[in-house]
């Protein structure tokens, strides 16, 4: 799995980037659980790993920006093109300032900590990441979102491609809600050939707030 081990990388130059946990996605009366009906199963399973890779990002201090899907009124900023979210418009969701597109409470971003609004899959494209980024001294990146072969790839591709070494949570990314665990599966095979490393959200945990010889974790 991977090339390379949490035990090889330097916690102080690394960041997560948590994309798409929004209203319409994950709240209980978003558009994606009341209409996809695979998905509240799997996003009950990734909403508490994804809170245990917050809890230790934000108790061992690193950076993490949060990516927003949000879109103009009338989408003029929406790749219309993309099958993937040509749909949008004819359902009127995520405009900017929605409901829609808010952070879902249970794993927003607090208030100190980045945003970065998205209009496409990766969340380098037309955002201010990779600047955030190298201002950070960031090198490792560890990558959070929704749908798997959506955002976490297609973000996970750009960062390799800019020089980052790529880590993927996949227990944090559940798959497109109409394909399920079939895209889900896809995606957990290709980062394990391509990406830098696969770990789970407890693993990740454990590398940055590693237990005491008694079983607690050091302060």
């Amino acid at each position: 799995m991977g090339q390379m081990t949490l035990a090889e990388l330097d916690p102080e130059r690394s960041a997560l980037v948590v994309m798409h946990y929004t209203n319409h996605a994950v709240h209980p009366d978003g558009f994606f659980m009341r209409n996809s009906p695979p998905w509240p199963a799997m996003v009950a399973e990734a909403i508490p790993q994804v809170q245990t890779a917050l809890a230790a990002v934000r108790r061992a201090g690193l950076l993490v920006v949060f990516g927003q899907g949000a879109w103009s009124e009338g989408y003029p900023d929406l790749n219309t093109k993309s099958g993937g979210l040509g749909e949008i418009p004819q359902v009127r969701r995520n405009l900017l300032g929605s409901w829609d597109a808010e952070f879902y409470e249970a794993v927003a971003p607090q208030k100190e900590e980045i945003t970065i609004r998205m209009t496409g899959l990766s969340a380098f494209s037309g955002t201010p990441l990779g600047r955030i980024l190298v201002m950070n001294g960031v090198m490792n990146l560890f990558i959070i979102g929704i749908s798997s072969r959506g955002c976490p790839e297609s973000t996970a591709r750009d960062a390799l491609d800019h020089g980052y070494r790529t880590i993927v949570l996949p227990d944090c990314c559940p798959g497109e809600p109409s394909m399920g665990k079939y895209e889900y599966e896809a995606f957990v095979e290709w980062a394990n050939h391509v990406a830098t490393a696969v770990v789970t959200a407890d693993e990740f945990s454990g590398w940055l707030v590693p237990e005491s010889p008694h079983g607690r974790a050091r302060p």
